[in-house]
């Protein structure tokens, strides 16, 4: 699958693979791979891989959902502060089933 940003989406819906054969990011696909936007990808950037080489194992206290008991104008408002914190390592079983690219315009 292919990840990359909202920009990168949107200039690749509009640029043709070859004249009338279609555009390079199309109903969510390229290269009848899935397609996926995120801002969490750098700018002109694009990540393409294998995923399920990707494991993520959670250790310690795996997942924590902790709640602001003292904040009383978020209360009195209906706003109740709160964070998720997760604990976890990243394995990349096979890093050479990645590729990246980093100036796509």
């Amino acid at each position: 699958a292919f990840v990359s940003t909202p920009a990168v989406r949107e200039l690749l819906e509009v640029r043709e693979r070859a004249s009338g054969s279609g555009f390079l990011w199309d109903a969510d696909r390229i290269a009848g791979r899935p397609g996926y936007a995120t801002t969490d990808v750098p700018a002109a950037t694009m990540l393409c891989g294998a995923w399920p080489e990707v494991f993520l194992g959670l250790w310690g206290d795996g997942i924590q959902i902790e709640i602001n008991p003292y904040d009383s104008a978020g209360f009195k408002s209906g706003v109740i502060q709160a964070r998720v914190l997760v604990s976890l390592d990243v394995a990349v079983l096979t890093p050479a089933a990645f590729c990246i690219s980093t100036s796509i315009t």
